[in-house]
């Protein structure tokens, strides 16, 4: 009955142990990620490399986490990113970085959409060759196309995401033309003769 005992006291503080490593090991771990999320990138790599982070379309949480974990050095901070956008639908695009920008600041901006805006400017008088010729040397427009002859655009500065299509941007041109036609129009002097 003894050794019984004995024994089972043995099992149970050997358990007890386990569960009190377990535990303090839990807490570190969450401590060391908890702390990770606050490392800041590492400036060399803005230096050498770009200040922009660029999310591929159809790339999984584990790929973003591993990205923005490499720019602190911070292997930690993959656990922390994966749980953090784990039921987001990541955005692809570009995110900008900044110097002294922390792991926790870059997902929140990944959390939140905030991707980087690009912009072309088409130019009051400008003729179809030179817009043509814009939209094809803009970088990132998707399979740029030269613009419908039979269409007019509006001269104007329009801001877009990497890998927008050249026709989706062109599209908007020609709205905010026939918008813009139509807000004068109606605003115009009546007593001006036109019908039309």
């Amino acid at each position: 009955y003894d050794t019984g005992m004995s024994m089972k006291r043995t099992v149970q503080n050997v358990l007890f142990q386990l569960y009190i490593i377990i535990g303090v090991y839990a807490v570190a771990s969450a401590l060391i990620m908890g702390m990770s999320v606050y490392n800041r990138i590492d400036e060399n790599h803005l230096k050498n490399n770009t200040n922009i982070l660029y999310i591929p379309s159809g790339k999984s949480t584990m790929f973003v986490a591993k990205k923005v974990a490499d720019l602190t050095h911070t292997d930690s901070l993959i656990i922390y990113g994966a749980i953090k956008i784990m039921d987001k639908q990541i955005k692809s695009g570009e995110y900008a970085l900044y110097p002294h920008m922390r792991g926790i600041d870059i997902f929140d901006g990944i959390d939140t959409y905030k991707v980087k805006q690009r912009k072309v400017t088409i130019t009051n008088g400008a003729w179809y060759g030179h817009m043509d010729k814009t939209l094809a040397t803009t970088p990132y427009i998707k399979s740029p196309v030269p613009i419908p002859r039979d269409k007019v655009i509006w001269a104007e500065t329009y801001f877009y995401e990497r890998g927008t299509p050249a026709k989706d941007l062109i599209v908007r041109m020609q709205e905010l033309h026939l918008a813009t036609a139509e807000r004068m129009w109606q605003n115009r002097d009546k007593s001006l003769p036109l019908n039309t």
